[in-house]
């Protein structure tokens, strides 16, 4: 099977899964979701084979992808939900995915480093026998188990690794960035508004890195664009008070817990906030349920068992303060309802910020090198040595985006006023201070 066909299906999958939606999410907003969505229930195949078998069967993996999607149009279909819309976006999803799978194919334009290389070495390991027992506890640890676990659709291909799948979150990113942009300024005229979404698009078309990673074999355009769908779902769930935004977001959330080790801390940070919201029961259930049911998959029946991981130098494995952080914000999320708990969600919102700001002190004073090299890390990173004319091997990869940035989440702070938009500022801002955090 070609890679173009391989995506096609997968995407086309997707669309059958996000079919019961159809008639409560906007056309556009399911065209750019269809793609992770067929993705995401290849990889819950995929970690369920491997938990159960300790291996991934592929063509079971993939068909079982496939009955998913089936299911969902079916279901659809007996509920009368499906109409025209569900034409333009079966339409443009199989264009659009075909058209991005064959430049990414036929361009050779996918990035490897040596950490893409150890997670193709991961996915190469799943397809053994006994595949989840061979996984060196480092890349376990470390790599986690989302990449690989798509990166073995590249076993029906001619390739060794899947080019499409970057290419493909990337382009769902600005997709559902540029609608989501669109859809929040109804207010405005239409110049105004085709303006200010061509703008930010293009801005971040323009970043350099966003663009490398959407051909990267590696897990950061997966994470950016499923914890922009959580966040943004969660928000636009209790705006415009419907549940379907809070089901896409959960397992955003909980597909994101497979791709990196600090995950879970990241989660919690979406939690915290959404638990002082002041949602319903029903709302927050939607969220939670994916996310507890991926965590007791993979975090419990696999990572802790089969990546203990450093016990020899401690008493405590390194999944347990994640795993702890994650279940302690499950629970403020569930008991949120009753006054003593939203009592405490309140407070526990409010201080996580100055909380963490108060641990980074306090690594700041007990270990300044770390710290000292971390900051050296990011200025090379982030800040454009304009002396070395923006060598990529002299730092400065990210060119002059975060200085633009940062003075546009400035003005926005100050100009724009919205409900519950903690869920935007703690997240964003926490994520910040846990980069600083986590070494």
């Amino acid at each position: 099977m070609t890679e173009i066909g391989l995506a096609v299906l997968v995407a086309v999958s997707g669309v059958g899964v996000l079919a019961p939606l159809h008639r409560r999410l906007p056309v556009w907003a399911l065209v750019s979701l269809a793609f992770p969505a067929g993705a995401g229930i290849y990889l819950v195949a995929g970690l369920a084979l491997l938990l159960v078998l300790g291996t991934v069967e592929v063509e079971i993996a993939l068909a079982l992808t496939v009955a998913g999607g089936v299911a969902g149009t079916v279901f659809a279909w007996v509920r009368r939900q499906l109409g025209l819309e569900s034409l333009i976006i079966l339409g443009a999803v199989a264009a659009g995915t075909a058209m991005v799978a064959a430049i990414a194919w036929t361009q050779h334009l996918t990035r490897l480093t040596p950490d893409s290389i150890r997670y193709l070495l991961v996915s190469y390991d799943i397809r053994l026998p006994s595949g989840l027992a061979e996984i060196p506890p480092d890349d376990i640890l470390k790599r986690q188990i989302g990449l690989p676990i798509l990166q073995t659709l590249a076993e029906l291909g001619p390739r060794r690794y899947a080019s499409f799948l970057s290419p493909m979150f990337g382009s769902s990113a600005f997709g559902f960035f540029a609608w989501f942009a669109w859809s929040r300024l109804r207010s405005l005229t239409p110049r105004l508004r085709w303006s200010l979404v061509g703008a930010a698009t293009l801005f971040l078309l323009s970043t350099n890195r966003l663009v490398y990673h959407t051909f990267y074999i590696n897990t950061h355009i997966e994470v950016a664009l499923l914890l922009l769908v959580a966040i943004a779902g969660i928000w636009l769930a209790l705006a415009e008070d419907e549940p379907a935004w809070a089901t896409i977001a959960g397992w955003a959330l909980a597909l994101s817990l497979l791709f990196r080790p600090e995950a879970p801390l990241v989660v919690a940070l979406i939690l915290v906030p959404f638990a002082a919201a002041g949602a319903p029961m029903g709302l927050r259930w939607r969220v939670a349920a994916p996310v507890l049911a991926v965590f007791a998959a993979w975090y419990l029946g696999g990572l802790w068992i089969h990546a203990p991981g450093e016990w020899d130098r401690g008493p405590v494995p390194p999944v347990l303060g994640n795993s702890v952080a994650l279940v302690a914000a499950l629970g403020l999320l569930l008991a949120a309802g009753t006054d003593r708990a939203s009592r405490l969600a309140r407070l526990a919102d409010r201080a996580l910020l100055p909380a963490m700001l108060l641990g980074l002190a306090v690594f700041v004073l007990l270990d300044p090198p770390v710290f000292e090299q971390t900051l050296y890390a990011m200025r090379r990173n982030l800040l454009p040595d304009l002396s070395l004319r923006f060598s990529v091997g002299a730092g400065g990869v990210w060119l002059f985006t975060w200085p633009f940035l940062a003075g546009l989440v400035a003005v926005s702070w100050v100009v724009l006023r919205r409900r519950n938009s903690r869920l935007w500022r703690v997240p964003i801002l926490g994520f910040f201070v846990l980069l600083l955090l986590l070494p």
